[in-house]
């Protein structure tokens, strides 16, 4: 039964993030687009801030018992849904020239000509998220690593999980500015990339307390920086009737290479060791960082021929 609620769980997440992205991408004016982006990751790690104290709480109050903590919990879901019926709405665009759009039709056609109209730079950004999203060593194993490497008890590792995502949340919004103001998506994601390799350093070599906390908060920029400025590029690159479409192939994409990179992770945890998954996670992280910086002289040499 648990194992049926979290696949459910999971699929629900899935299934509501690609319309919901592609409803701040339509709502998000051009010139705050990252700000836009910032703001959805950063309240969203938020959320997971207060959701992690409240089930601490919640446990201690109701003496360990998870039935009703999972009812509880399903009253913030119902809210939300309730939000979305009477205020979020869809925003009407013009037909774009270049897509095949079915005009006086409510929904379009699916067509396999979409894939193509989706535009070279898209797909660049879509194949340096997967390697960047391969990269990461999943919260569980680095939950391990440090209470083990440090020798703390269990109940530490929540502790360690609202330190990671209120990093998460406070530096989401400012990436998002700072990329709107640059209007160079790309700087901010090599920087996100170079923040992360760091903090791949500090759970190889640190020894303290104080090591593994900078490690988590540097941990938590990364993910603010890459869940947030990468939406903002696909929504940059995308034709305006294919952003549904354009964030939803980015979201299957990052899936998979988060199964793929949790999976590697664990594997090479188990045969070697944790800091052996970190080192590998940093070598990922500059192929991605070499992908990056290939794909920007390609498309720079275009523009310029053109």
């Amino acid at each position: 039964g648990m194992f049926c609620a979290k696949i459910l769980e999971r699929f629900g997440n899935g299934l509501q993030a690609t319309p919901r992205d592609a409803i701040v991408g339509d709502w998000a004016p051009k010139h705050l687009k990252g700000a836009c982006f910032g703001i959805r990751q950063a309240l969203a790690a938020l959320g997971s801030v207060i959701g992690a104290i409240a089930s601490l709480f919640l446990f201690w109050q109701t003496g360990g018992n998870f039935r009703s903590i999972c009812w509880i919990s399903s009253i913030p879901a119902f809210l939300a849904v309730l939000i979305v019926i009477f205020f979020v709405k869809d925003k009407k665009h013009k037909n774009p020239i270049n897509t095949e759009i079915y005009r006086n039709k409510e929904v379009r056609k699916i067509s396999l000509k979409d894939i193509k109209n989706l535009g070279g730079e898209y797909w660049v950004t879509v194949v340096v998220a997967s390697t960047y999203m391969v990269a990461k060593v999943t919260e569980s194993i680095i939950i391990l690593h440090i209470i083990h490497k440090l020798g703390l008890p269990n109940y530490y590792g929540p502790i360690c999980m609202i330190c990671y995502q209120t990093a998460n949340s406070f530096i989401s919004f400012p990436a998002g500015i700072i990329s709107d103001k640059l209007k160079s998506r790309d700087t901010v994601i090599l920087l996100g990339i170079l923040v992360f390799i760091v903090s791949d350093a500090l759970f190889v070599f640190g020894n303290t307390m104080i090591s593994m906390a900078i490690a988590l908060i540097l941990l938590g920029a990364y993910v603010g920086i890459a869940q947030s400025i990468f939406q903002a590029k696909i929504m940059d690159v995308v034709p305006v009737d294919l952003k549904g479409t354009g964030i939803g192939i980015f979201n299957f994409a990052c899936a998979i290479s988060l199964v793929s990179g949790g999976t590697l992770a664990g594997y090479i945890a188990n045969k070697y060791s944790t800091n052996m998954s970190f080192i590998i996670s940093s070598m990922l992280a500059v192929f991605s960082v070499i992908v990056l910086l290939i794909s920007k002289m390609i498309i720079f040499r275009k523009k310029q021929i053109v």
